[in-house]
């Protein structure tokens, strides 16, 4: 568990077996790396998503085999490595959570790697409209990327599952539950909340009554409480369990249907 940034008795990194999947690591056109891939089918879509790492190493977990499902699904899937390979794993924690979190944060690196990188990868593989899906720390990035018009430009959807949007107050100064993004938030937003998640960001807290405020997006915004599941369960959670299991199929498929109803 990574104290600090996630709340107690969270899933900590689970190690990523490294055979099995589809997709391949690319060079973006700003030099960084992405794991990416298309549908199983090896058609072109013009659906695509980039997927967001929490502070754990981009293709840990089951980082990659989400892609590859969501690329099944008919989506070409994009997951930039954000922090060149670098995890909170090498960093003594909490004290050096939050210059890690500037340094590879939406303005330290992941603004610049979404429009400098993912962007040009996805036009041209010919996608118009894609969504964005994060996990925890990665979450809270598409978060904030929600607000900024030149990303949502392309980017229509966001997806956050296990939220840490604390770290918008406790590194970033900013609202305390974050509602000063909430506030610029222009595309539909999906949460899967854990149990053990901020109440604000789980159904009837202050976010989602924030983005139900807004007569745009206010009837595509919604949150799924899963109560029974700790924060991380999607990425990192012990799968060999069957409610964990369980509880990843679930978050799966309602993120595959959420972008299917807003792109």
């Amino acid at each position: 568990m990574a104290e600090g940034c996630c709340p107690s008795g969270s899933w900590p990194a689970l190690k990523s077996n490294e055979s099995g999947f589809r997709g391949v690591i690319v060079k973006m056109a700003n030099g960084a790396d992405a794991y990416v891939v298309g549908p199983l089918d090896g058609s072109t879509t013009e659906k695509g998503l980039v997927i967001v790492q929490d502070i754990y190493h981009y293709l840990g977990g089951r980082c990659r085999g989400i892609a590859d499902q969501m690329a099944d699904a008919g989506y070409f899937v994009v997951m930039p490595s954000l922090a060149g390979g670098d995890t909170m794993e090498n960093h003594k924690m909490p004290d050096e959570l939050a210059w890690w979190c500037k340094t590879y944060g939406f303005h330290g690196s992941f603004r610049s790697h979404l429009l400098q990188g993912v962007v040009p990868l996805l036009l041209d593989k010919g996608v118009v409209k894609a969504g964005m899906m994060g996990f925890c720390w990665g979450a809270y990035l598409v978060f904030e990327a929600s607000g900024d018009p030149e990303i949502t430009a392309i980017f229509q959807a966001a997806i956050s599952c296990h939220p840490s949007y604390q770290l918008h107050h406790m590194v970033f100064n900013g609202h305390s539950e974050a509602l000063d993004l909430a506030e610029k938030v222009a595309i539909p937003q999906l949460f899967c909340s854990a149990g053990n998640d901020k109440d604000w960001v789980r159904e009837g807290g202050s976010i989602i009554t924030a983005l139900k405020a807004k007569p745009e997006i206010a009837d595509k915004c919604k949150v799924v409480n899963f109560d029974d599941m700790q924060h991380g369960w999607v990425n990192r959670g012990d799968a060999t369990k069957p409610e964990v299991e369980a509880g990843v199929k679930k978050a799966v498929q309602l993120s595959l249907d959420f972008l299917k109803e807003t792109l």
